[in-house]
C-alpha cells in the first residue's frame, strides 16, 4: 500500500503521539479496572498459540493501555487518523500494520495471520470506523 501521508503529516503523527501518549498514561493510571476473562488470554499465550484480540473502536483507549508492552500487532488505517493512532500504539510497546477495510485491507491481514508471524499476538477493531457502533452495555465490549 502506497504511503498516503505527506512528510508534514508523518511529522504531525509523531508529534500528536508524543503529546497524547503521556496524557493516556496519566488518565489510565486513575481508572479503576475490572478485568474479566484475562485467564483465557493468558492460557493462549502460555500454550504458544496466537491470540487474536478483538475490540470495538470505542474501546481503543482502554485496550491501548491494558495491552501495553505485549508486542501485539494491530491493524490500523493507513490514513492520517489511523497513523497517529499507530504511533501511539507503538509508544505503548506494540506494533502496527497499515491497511483499510475498503482499500486493500486483505494485504495487511495476510501479514497479520499465520505463516509470516506465527507467534504474534494480533489486534483488530471489529466494528470498523464507520460502525456499526459496538461495545454498548448490551453489546459487551
Amino acid at each position: 500500500m502506497a504511503d498516503l501521508l505527506t512528510p508534514s503529516q508523518r511529522l504531525q503523527t509523531r508529534l500528536i503521539a508524543a503529546a497524547v501518549s503521556p496524557a493516556i498514561s496519566a488518565l489510565c493510571r486513575t481508572i479503576t479496572w475490572k478485568v474479566e476473562g484475562a485467564e483465557h488470554y493468558d492460557a493462549i499465550v502460555k500454550s504458544g498459540r496466537q491470540p487474536i484480540i478483538a475490540f470495538w473502536h470505542g474501546r481503543i483507549l482502554p485496550a491501548t493501555w491494558y495491552f501495553r508492552d505485549r508486542g501485539i500487532v494491530a491493524l490500523t488505517s493507513a490514513n492520517f487518523d489511523g497513523q497517529w493512532i499507530a504511533r501511539v500504539l507503538e509508544h505503548f510497546g506494540n506494533h502496527t500494520v497499515a491497511g483499510s477495510t475498503t482499500r486493500g485491507g486483505v494485504g495487511p491481514l495476510g501479514v497479520l495471520f499465520p505463516m509470516k508471524h506465527p507467534r504474534e499476538k494480533v489486534a483488530v477493531a471489529v466494528d470498523g470506523p464507520r460502525g456499526p457502533e459496538g461495545g454498548g452495555d448490551a453489546g459487551g465490549g
